[in-house]
C-alpha cells in the first residue's frame, strides 16, 4: 500500500513538472523522472541517517533488492495482482499501437488519447510499485527490456513487445541475481547493482 502511494505521488510530481499544455513529451518525462528519482533517493538517505549504522546498512541493501522475500512471501500475496495487471496491459496493446500513431490519428479512430494515457500510466505505476515492494529497487531492466524486444522482433506491435519484454526482463533479473551471488565469492552483490552496471552502458 505504501509503495503504491509513494509511486503515485512520484508519478504525479513527474507529470506535473513535465506537462506542456497537457501534452507529455518523452524527453520531458525522462528528464523530470530522473530528477525526481534523485531527489527521492537523497531524501531516503537522509531518513536512513537517523538509524543506527548497521540498521541503516541493512535497510539500504533491503531497498536495493530482496529477491528472497519476493520468492517466499511477495509473489504469494501480490503475484495474482501483477498477473492481472499484465493481462490488462496486454489487452491494451492495440491502444498503445494507436497512440504511437499520434493523438490526431488516435482521435480519428475513436480513441481518447488523454484518458487512455492516464489509464496506462496508472496501471504501469501500480505494477511498478508492486514489483518494487516485493523485490526492491532493481533498476534499468524495465528500460532495457523493451529496447531489446524491439531489436529482436523488429516490430512496433505492442502485443508481441509486451510479451517478449516480460520474458527478457525476467531473464535479465535472474541473470543479475545469479551473477550477484557468485562473482564475489562469499559476498553477495545486490541484483540492482549488477543490473545498473550492465544496463546503464547498454541503454546509453
Amino acid at each position: 500500500v505504501f509503495s503504491t502511494i509513494g509511486c503515485l505521488v512520484a508519478i504525479i510530481l513527474v507529470l506535473s513538472l513535465a506537462k506542456r499544455g497537457m501534452e507529455f513529451q518523452s524527453r520531458s518525462l525522462i528528464l523530470f523522472g530522473i530528477m525526481v528519482s534523485l531527489f527521492l533517493a537523497r531524501s531516503q538517505y537522509l531518513v536512513f541517517r537517523y538509524y543506527h549504522l548497521h540498521e541503516c546498512r541493512r535497510r539500504f541493501f533491503g531497498c536495493l533488492e530482496n529477491l528472497e522475500q519476493a520468492a517466499t512471501y511477495g509473489l504469494k500475496t501480490t503475484g495474482w495482482i501483477i498477473l492481472a495487471g499484465l493481462i490488462i496491459l496486454f489487452w491494451k496493446s492495440k491502444t498503445l499501437d494507436v497512440l504511437g500513431l499520434g493523438d490526431a490519428r488516435a482521435v480519428s479512430l475513436g480513441f481518447k488519447p488523454k484518458k487512455e494515457r492516464t489509464i496506462l500510466i496508472l496501471l504501469c505505476t501500480i505494477l511498478t510499485a508492486l514489483g518494487v515492494s516485493i523485490a526492491g529497487l532493481v533498476g534499468f531492466i524495465g528500460l532495457v527490456s523493451p529496447h531489446l524486444a524491439r531489436k529482436i522482433l523488429k516490430t512496433s506491435r505492442h502485443d508481441y513487445l509486451i510479451l517478449v519484454s516480460t520474458i527478457i526482463g525476467a531473464t535479465l533479473l535472474t541473470l543479475a541475481d545469479s551473477l550477484g551471488r557468485t562473482i564475489a565469492g562469499d559476498t553477495e552483490i545486490p541484483a540492482g547493482s549488477i543490473s545498473a552496471i550492465i544496463g546503464a552502458p547498454a541503454l546509453i
